[in-house]
Parts: structure tokens; C-alpha cells; sequence
């Protein structure tokens, strides 16, 4: 392994965790499951700063779900998309 290269392991096993965590604790919560669904939110806590799809992809969806946004027909679903997209980035973006 190159040195330099360690660290996208890290984040990207970090992004896994974060993606692999949020369907649990949704399902849990949905489940009335609350000593996994607080297991999963304090998990989640310590992970806020990580976005689970890269800057890219925020970065496109972001312009796209702009432009789809003037089409009455999917005007909630962009305005749902674009408040999916993590702060630092939309804000970075706009």
C-alpha cells in the first residue's frame, strides 16, 4: 500500500460504517427498537463530519436537482433531493 493512500482507506471504511448505520437506525426507529435505534444515533454522532457519497456526486446532484426544480411535476422531489445534500456542500456549491 502507498503511503498517502491509507487514509481514503480509512474514510472509506468510515463512509461504509455511515451508510451501513443509517438504514439501521431508521429501521429501528420504525421498529420501535430503541436501545438499537440510540446505539445507532450516538454511532451516527460520532461520524456527523463523514458523507457517505463523494463531493462529486453531492456536486451533480446538486445542479441537477436545480434545474429539475422549475418542472412543477418534480419540484418536491428536487426540493427533497437538495435537502438530502450535506450543509458544507450545498452551501459550497450555492
Amino acid at each position: 500500500m502507498r503511503s498517502g493512500h491509507r487514509c481514503d482507506g480509512i474514510v472509506e471504511m468510515k463512509r461504509l460504517k455511515k451508510g451501513i448505520l443509517l438504514p439501521v437506525r431508521n429501521f429501528a426507529y420504525r421498529w420501535n427498537r430503541l436501545k438499537l435505534y440510540h446505539w445507532a444515533e450516538q454511532e451516527l454522532f460520532e461520524m456527523r463530519n463523514v458523507h457517505v457519497m463523494s463531493t462529486f456526486y453531492y456536486r451533480w446532484l446538486f445542479h441537477f436537482s436545480m434545474r429539475i426544480v422549475h418542472v412543477d411535476k418534480f419540484r418536491r422531489l428536487a426540493n427533497k433531493v437538495i435537502h438530502t445534500i450535506p450543509y458544507d456542500i450545498r452551501f459550497h456549491v450555492a
